[in-house]
């Protein structure tokens, strides 16, 4: 490591980074980093967990954290977890900018519609699905032996008649 590397990894490790952030940002191995604090005295664990980061936290000019939203000086907390945004509307706003939607597609579990929603394991396409499937009444369940009576189609059959009609069969 060149002189200019070792004095940035002690400043960088007074400010609370970890060895692996270190050794990303100056472009050397995590082992040459966490060598070189524990010969200057900077070694010991960060409290919590330390993982992997996908991004580096932006760094101004003179090498100071900065709000990954605003720019805005960021105070580090001597112990803990290192702040990436100034306040919790920076972080909001960020957010919102940064957000990737996945859209799913559905089968109605009562009607047999499909349907596209964000969650990945939605069983209806709408409340009054849910209740007809989980709340049945009796009135609907004499429309369906009306139905059956006259040799016709009912528009829909709950799955507890469904599982009903499967047992009777086997």
């Amino acid at each position: 490591m060149t002189e200019e590397q070792k004095q940035e990894v002690e400043r960088l490790r007074r400010l609370g980074w970890g060895y692996r952030t270190i050794a990303t940002a100056l472009n050397v191995t995590r082992d040459q980093v966490r060598c070189y604090c524990r010969k200057i005295g900077l070694e010991g664990y960060r409290h919590g967990k330390i993982t992997e980061k996908t991004e580096l936290p932006a760094i101004r000019g003179d090498g100071i954290i900065a709000c990954k939203n605003c720019g805005a000086f960021l105070e580090q907390p001597v112990t803990g977890r290192r702040r990436k945004f100034c306040c919790e509307r920076c972080r909001r706003e960020w957010d919102n900018r940064n957000v990737v939607l996945k859209i799913y597609e559905h089968k109605c579990a009562y009607c047999g519609k499909t349907f596209t929603s964000r969650a990945s394991r939605q069983r209806y396409c709408n409340r009054e699905c849910y209740k007809r499937d989980r709340f049945w009444r009796e009135e609907d369940a004499e429309k369906i032996a009306l139905c059956l009576r006259e040799r016709k189609r009912p528009s829909v059959v709950p799955r507890w008649v469904l599982k009903l009609l499967m047992d009777e069969e086997e």
